[in-house]
């Protein structure tokens, strides 16, 4: 016997009830009528909204009683959002909202009769098997073999910077990121970058080193002489090699400098603090923080992560600067509830304009998209955001105005003179990605490239959304350009700028 599967999910035990017919091609004709004249005339062709039961049994095998096995179905069948109803063993899905009522028998029975009932706002059937092509010379055909117009998915990975990203529909309709050039405007790097890493590999990278051997002040800094290597996809400690510094920090620290000294600027950081073992210890005390340095060497600012206590939930995000004299100024210390740091990654950053500063954290979870309709907008994983905090400072004495010129990263771990106190081995920090970009106020003759090498782009004609690294970036949609659908028959999408690229295509086939 068939199932009903709800958001790709199946409940055991639930099958199709007899008697259940599809419907398809729901359309109206409107029309009105004209005094003096026979019959009507045609005003509209329409596609209307569909409402359906399906009958569904429910095997009670367990013996459940009426109110478990009630809760089980409204558990299964409860959601919010639109949602894909499929019939098992069919090629296609539905896309629709499930609405009260069902009723269930009070008495236990072996077997529950019940009908679900459906709206279908959008009464379309979208098939399971997803299609794609890849843009080759700039160009993709799309073969659309239904009966209904489709929305495409068209992804992107920037192959260099640029300052829009455009696809062209059989020339006759666009859809663009960004802002094209003109012989008014110049295509330039508003906010260039001259720092930019993911930390697959140490070269580049330089230890930090002090005669005292440690560096900063107690809470973002320590002791160094660790060594700092690469997973391949971001720094960690070797645990082998910290110092043995009784009750100080241990740790260690490589910078990397820019290409010239800057002023205006933003920089950002992406670590994280795993717990292994919570029975062994809370956290394991350690942190991960990046600092920014002038060219002399000397200290500017610093934002982290940092667990100073293995007892108790401790985990807090602490932002400083630095004056002349290298003495710290906490700008803030900020610790959110419920371990809401622990195993997330956490997105710090420091941005500095003229002398106002400001300080960001959140947290973000990457989870694995379930539903069609995510897919579409998020691709296979989606980004949680969470635990935001904003700090504004404003340097009215102007103590903390000095030209940067690097940026480190410190991982560390306390070294606990009672050493039953902690086990080393079940704390782990790791810093994931780091960068920092000029700022630069834009002029009316120019249009920035904000679209850098590696970005990865989606546009999501039918959601009319645009995504840029899993971030919404639907407010720099070009003011001219239309999301667009397209019609049964052969399509040729046009990519602009030319050899800037890598474009693949998604779609579904979509019937009545």
């Amino acid at each position: 016997m068939r199932t009903i599967i709800i958001n790709e999910k199946k409940l055991d035990h639930l099958y199709l009830g007899k008697d259940f017919d599809i419907p398809s091609f729901p359309i109206d004709i409107e029309s009105v009528e004209v005094s003096g004249r026979a019959g009507a005339v045609f005003t509209n062709r329409k596609i209307k909204t569909i409402d359906l039961e399906i009958p569904v049994v429910y095997q009670n095998v367990h013996n459940l009683p009426s109110k478990e096995v009630n809760d089980l179905m409204i558990n299964f069948f409860n959601y919010d959002d639109e949602i894909s109803i499929q019939i098992e063993d069919e090629d296609w899905y539905w896309l629709g909202y499930i609405t009260g009522e069902f009723k269930v028998s009070i008495d236990t029975q072996p077997f529950y009769n019940f009908n679900i009932k459906i709206t279908l706002l959008n009464p379309y059937k979208y098939s399971i098997e997803e299609y794609s092509n890849i843009a080759v010379k700039d160009q993709v055909a799309i073969n659309n073999t239904g009966t209904v117009e489709l929305y495409p998915i068209i992804e992107a990975k920037a192959l260099k910077d640029t300052s829009y990203f455009m696809v062209a529909k059989n020339n006759d309709d666009y859809i663009m990121l960004g802002e094209a050039p003109t012989a008014n405007k110049k295509s330039k790097k508003i906010n260039p970058s001259v720092l930019r890493d993911d930390l697959e590999t140490t070269t580049g990278w330089s230890y930090v080193s002090n005669p005292s051997m440690s560096f900063a002040d107690n809470e973002t800094g320590g002791m160094l002489g660790a060594h700092i290597h690469s997973t391949g996809y971001g720094f960690g400690v070797d645990p082998n090699t910290y110092p043995n510094y009784i009750d100080r920090w241990n740790g260690g620290a490589v910078k990397k400098p820019f290409s010239r000294n800057i002023q205006n600027f933003e920089h950002k950081c992406i670590v994280k603090v795993t717990d292994i073992n919570q029975t062994v210890n809370k956290f394991g005390t350690g942190k991960v923080f990046t600092h920014l340095w002038d060219e002399a060497g000397n200290l500017v600012a610093a934002i982290g992560l940092v667990d100073a206590s293995y007892t108790t939930n401790d985990l807090t995000v602490i932002a400083k600067l630095f004056d002349e004299t290298g003495s710290p100024y906490k700008v803030f210390s900020f610790k959110q509830k419920y371990d809401a740091y622990l195993d997330d990654f956490v997105h710090m950053s420091i941005k500095r304009e003229g002398n106002k500063w400001e300080f960001r954290t959140n947290t973000i979870k990457y989870v694995k998209t379930i539903t069609k309709a995510e897919k579409a907008r998020y691709g296979l994983t989606r980004e949680l955001m969470n635990n935001r905090h904003v700090e504004h400072y404003t340097d009215k004495s102007r103590k903390y105005m000095k030209p940067i010129r690097t940026a480190s990263i410190y991982i560390a771990q306390f070294n606990w003179e009672n050493k039953s106190a902690i086990e080393f081995k079940q704390f782990r920090a790791n810093a994931y990605f780091i960068s920092t970009n000029e700022l630069f106020p834009k002029t009316d003759t120019e249009v920035d490239e904000f679209i850098e090498k590696g970005d990865k782009i989606i546009i999501d004609n039918y959601n009319q959304k645009m995504i840029m690294n899993k971030k919404d970036v639907t407010k720099y949609k070009d003011f001219g350009s239309n999301y667009f659908s397209l019609e049964k028959g052969q399509h040729e999408l046009l990519i602009y700028p030319t050899k800037a690229f890598n474009v693949t295509v998604r779609w579904e086939i979509v019937d009545y």
